[in-house]
């Protein structure tokens, strides 16, 4: 029985990785950079997003992201702002520069996501993301009891 479950999880885990690097491919074939690509998306889609938000989420190096911004910082995409409460706290924003940058970088990956929206549909989409959801909190939970022993 032992076996059945580890073969299961491997097959899980096989799954997920040909989809993350079919996924891969896609942002090859449009010149993206899955870091960068998501970087703009909290900023559109998301309010009050930090550094430290993003690194939690995408479970990516701080050093990474830290990279990215910087790069987005310096070509003028985005802007660090102060939090109203607590001037510690850098709440990223897109410039207008980064606002126009990001609806041209960003048309290919919309036309790819509504692609695959339509071929997947509404309810298989939100059922993936509460199983993957629950996925990622149950490995969080398995990594940090790890940390503890």
């Amino acid at each position: 029985m032992q076996e059945d479950k580890s073969l299961y999880i491997f097959k899980l885990f096989s799954v997920i990785r040909k989809v993350q690097g079919l996924n891969n491919q896609s942002f090859k074939d449009m010149k993206a950079n899955g870091i960068k690509t998501a970087i703009f998306l909290f900023l559109i889609y998301e309010k009050n997003i930090t550094q430290s938000i993003i690194v939690e989420r995408m479970a990516v190096a701080k050093q990474t992201i830290n990279n990215v911004i910087m790069e987005l910082c310096e070509n003028g995409y985005i802007k660090r702002i102060s939090d109203e409460d607590d001037k510690r706290i850098k709440i990223l924003e897109l410039t207008d520069k980064g606002k126009s940058y990001a609806d041209d970088f960003l048309k290919p990956l919309n036309d790819y996501n509504e692609n695959l929206y339509d071929r997947l549909g509404e309810k298989k989409i939100k059922q993936m993301i509460e199983d993957f959801s629950n996925l990622a909190e149950i490995l969080c939970q398995i990594n940090k009891e790890g940390e503890n022993e």
